[in-house]
């Protein structure tokens, strides 16, 4: 995966909310292991393009700001 998967853990955790709301769940304790498989399975399409921009380190499109209006001292 590039790196420790530790890194890549929280990266993923980062940029996902799905996966973050899962995580949640189980250290919680409201995620039981026997309906795991089927709720990550539900969400697979949003989970596995959430995986592969965290391991790609793509980022989100740079959108343009403003430029600031320069004051002239009078």
């Amino acid at each position: 995966m590039g790196t420790a998967v530790t890194t890549r853990m929280i990266q993923f955790l980062r940029r996902s909310t799905i996966f973050r709301q899962i995580m949640a769940d189980i250290f919680s304790g409201t995620q039981d292991y026997t309906t795991l498989k089927q709720r990550v399975a539900g969400h697979l399409g949003m989970t596995l393009s959430d995986f592969v921009t965290s391991v790609l380190n793509v980022e989100n499109p740079a959108v343009a700001k403003p430029r600031p209006e320069s004051v002239t001292a009078r």
